[in-house]
């Protein structure tokens, strides 16, 4: 594996959960 596609996983994967984090807040609401 790449230190470039690890970094694009971590970006990837930190989006989903903020994402994710978002939903949940909207879903509280």
């Amino acid at each position: 594996i790449s230190v470039m596609q690890t970094f694009l996983e971590v970006k990837l994967w930190r989006s989903v959960q903020r994402i994710l984090a978002d939903g949940r807040t909207v879903a509280v609401k």
